[in-house]
């Protein structure tokens, strides 16, 4: 998490940008009935992620500069040298991108999840920065699963990934939802 916040504070810019959301709305283009109609609480979670999006918005600070792919395997561990790798996705976008793609590919519990918040913020985050990354760990979460249906689509399967990114489109929508309610 402090090499997320070196990251996010070092000042540099890109000309490119990365939109989670706008991204995975491009990618539902292309996705045809038949890989919808395989999750039966598709429709329940794109209306959960479509409601959340104005409101995040709201509370969104200028971009930062985010790896947008921000997850174990891009992490190169050689004694205490950590260096991040694979910066495809790399652009200007909001913090929270960096996070919510941290958690929703890992195996944390919501807990483990909010640990993570903490070590990132440094402190417990306020309710509307908790708010704000949930939703943002939704967003990833929700962008990740509609692209391995895309490639499920193109019969180039990710295998156990797009389960674990479903469940988490659907938990963290969930209680960026409830968080919502409670701020």
């Amino acid at each position: 998490m402090e090499m997320a916040r070196e990251l996010h504070s070092c000042g540099v810019t890109s000309q490119w940008s990365f939109d989670v959301l706008g991204n995975a709305r491009g990618i539902l283009k292309l996705l045809s009935d038949e890989e919808v109609a395989r999750y039966d609480d598709f429709g329940r979670i794109r209306a959960c992620i479509d409601g959340l999006e104005e409101r995040v918005r709201v509370t969104s600070e200028a971009p930062v500069l985010c790896h947008n792919d921000f997850y174990d395997p891009n992490f190169l561990v050689r004694g205490t040298d950590i260096s991040l790798i694979d910066w495809e996705y790399a652009g200007m976008s909001d913090y929270a991108s960096d996070l919510g793609t941290f958690i929703c590919c890992s195996d944390y519990g919501y807990e483990e999840a909010l640990g993570v918040l903490r070590q990132y913020f440094q402190r417990d985050p306020t309710g509307e920065e908790l708010f704000h990354c949930i939703s943002y760990v939704a967003f990833a979460a929700w962008y990740w699963f509609v692209w391995a249906l895309y490639k499920d689509q193109c019969e180039d399967l990710v295998g156990d990934w797009q389960d674990l990114w479903h469940h988490y489109a659907s938990e963290y929508g969930r209680r960026a939802a409830q968080l919502a309610r409670e701020i």
